[in-house]
């Protein structure tokens, strides 16, 4: 039900670490989700999505080397692209992720997408370490929020998304 939500609270056995996982439905169209962590500071929070045969992670900005993502473990922050784009990074030399538009949000063709909203560096490996598991790393301790978009095709899932972040102006 839109406007309802659920709230978890999490601790480890010691109790030294505690976290809040609220998921709230903002309309029929998607949903919203937000993770606090409590207690000692973090570096960073890690969400954890499940990989299966049928997933697909196209996205994350102006990536060049391919539509999906899967099976690629790479940072999202604006560097200079370099040149060529076969070094590993750097000032002078960009690799297959370096980028002027990095954006934390994939699409997967099974008709949903997912939207990190954050202004901080995200780590990604889309199932690299293990194939059966996605990491998105937000880089700091602070409260992390993403918003999952229903569909339930790829078509709806961009005019979603591009209500929440807007579209391109117009060509004059």
């Amino acid at each position: 039900q839109v406007g309802s939500g659920v709230k978890l609270d999490f601790a480890n056995t010691a109790g030294s670490r505690q976290a809040v996982l609220e998921a709230k439905p903002f309309d029929a169209q998607r949903t919203t989700f937000r993770f606090t962590l409590a207690g000692a500071a973090a570096d960073s929070i890690a969400v954890p999505v499940r990989c299966d045969d049928a997933g697909s992670f196209h996205g994350f900005g102006e990536q060049y080397n391919a539509t999906d993502q899967r099976g690629e473990a790479f940072g999202l922050f604006v560097n200079e692209q370099g040149n060529g784009r076969s070094g590993n990074g750097g000032i002078a030399v960009g690799d297959k992720h370096t980028t002027y538009f990095p954006m934390p949000y994939y699409l997967d063709v099974r008709g949903f997408g997912v939207l990190f909203d954050t202004a901080r560096r995200v780590q990604l490996d889309l199932c690299a370490a293990d194939p059966a598991v996605a990491w998105v790393e937000v880089i700091g301790g602070d409260a992390i929020e993403w918003t999952v978009f229903h569909g339930p095709t790829s078509k709806n899932v961009i005019g979603q998304l591009a209500a929440v972040v807007g579209r391109p102006a117009k060509l004059p």
